[in-house]
């Protein structure tokens, strides 16, 4: 029962009846009826103290035929008392954030540690000829890759009428669709080819 004799009920109209009841019903006092009585809220009433008013009323028969306290219950809300949050200790607070902040930063080394720079190569050394070779062939892969790109674009622009629906579009409408597609296309990919190769080439 001590787990939940801190809880508090709000009074429903079968424990309003039954409260009411009780000093008509007897002049003396006891603890029970006097906490009754002086309780703060008037609205609300412990489980502890239902349950002690009830018990009492039974054992000096103050009613009749008193109703059972799961009734009583059963009728009620229970209140929850508001939860405190401990407050915590500010150098603990510290410390806390501090290697919140440490394994954050350990995590973020271990993801990135295989990592190499945009266009750097861990094959590419000064004086191996393997190597040289492997980074002209990755030279090699990223312009072919450019010229794809560029061609897509261009394609895309072309058939783009037909597959929104539109098959009447003259082919000269067609290469102008195309030819602007992939300029935009040409000049933003040429950015970061050149940018690679340009840090491709300071390695080697």
């Amino acid at each position: 029962m001590s787990s939940i004799s801190h809880l508090s009920l709000e009074i429903s109209p079968e424990i309003q009846q039954f409260l009411e009841t009780l000093p008509k019903a007897h002049a003396s006092s006891s603890d029970a009826i006097n906490a009754l009585n002086n309780r703060e809220h008037k609205d609300l009433i412990s489980y502890k103290l239902l349950l002690s008013v009830h018990e009492f009323s039974k054992a000096n028969s103050l009613i009749n035929q008193p109703p059972p306290i799961w009734k009583l219950l059963h009728s009620a809300k229970i209140v929850y008392p508001k939860e405190v949050e401990p407050v915590r200790n500010p150098e603990v607070e510290k410390r806390v954030k501090a290697l919140k902040q440490k394994f954050a930063n350990l995590e973020y080394q271990r993801m990135t540690s295989n990592l190499v720079p945009l266009g750097n190569s861990p094959d590419c050394s000064v004086g191996l000829f393997g190597n040289e070779i492997k980074c002209m062939n990755r030279q090699f892969m990223m312009v072919l890759n450019f010229i794809l790109i560029v061609g897509g674009a261009f394609t895309f622009g072309f058939y783009a009428a037909s597959i929104f629906g539109f098959d009447d579009v003259k082919t000269s409408t067609r290469l102008i669709t195309g030819f602007a597609l992939a300029l935009v296309v040409f000049f933003a990919d040429l950015y970061f080819l050149l940018k690679n190769v340009e840090q491709a080439e300071s390695i080697i």
